[in-house]
């Protein structure tokens, strides 16, 4: 028997869901229990605030794995057709760079966030802005596959001059 394994992206669609179908049922029992009981918990909003936080940078990042990140193209329909590789390559170049920033600055808004607590759930905040450096670091990583694939597909097959 072969086990097939899940891949990355596979797992990442997976906690994407978990995340979803958690913020969907902790505000619908919200909703329920205004509405039938006539009191709410106090956590509920908090809580499906952060798991959305954690949702959003996670869909993020996979938006950025399949290439459906919204994308300006003005200047690859004004240049000439040699020079998309190398738009390219300094796109998932400047990509790169934006998301290490962003990686760096999320470490940096974890260890500030120390000995700050959520009034509602009354855990560390800094646990909620793990989502930026953990997603943060699988862009880095998408967009620089994304650069080597396009540097090595432009070895294999140079441009052609038209």
């Amino acid at each position: 028997m072969t086990e097939k394994r899940m891949s990355f992206r596979e797992f990442n669609e997976l906690l994407l869901i978990l995340l979803l179908v958690a913020t969907l049922v902790v505000m619908s029992i919200q909703v329920i229990m205004r509405t039938f009981v006539g009191e709410a918990f106090f956590w509920a909003e908090e809580l499906s605030r952060y798991l959305f936080i954690f949702f959003v940078f996670g869909g993020a990042a996979l938006a950025l794995d399949k290439g459906l990140m919204v994308s300006v193209n003005v200047l690859s329909k004004i240049l000439p057709k040699n020079w998309t590789r190398p738009m390219n390559i300094i796109e998932y170049l400047v990509t790169f760079c934006f998301f290490l920033i962003t990686v760096i600055e999320g470490i940096k808004f974890f260890q500030m966030g120390r000995w700050q607590y959520s009034p509602g759930l009354g855990i560390e905040i800094r646990y909620m802005y793990l989502a930026i450096p953990i997603f943060g670091v699988q862009m880095c990583f998408y967009s620089l596959r994304k650069l080597v694939r396009t540097i090595r597909v432009s070895e294999v097959h140079p441009p052609v001059d038209r």
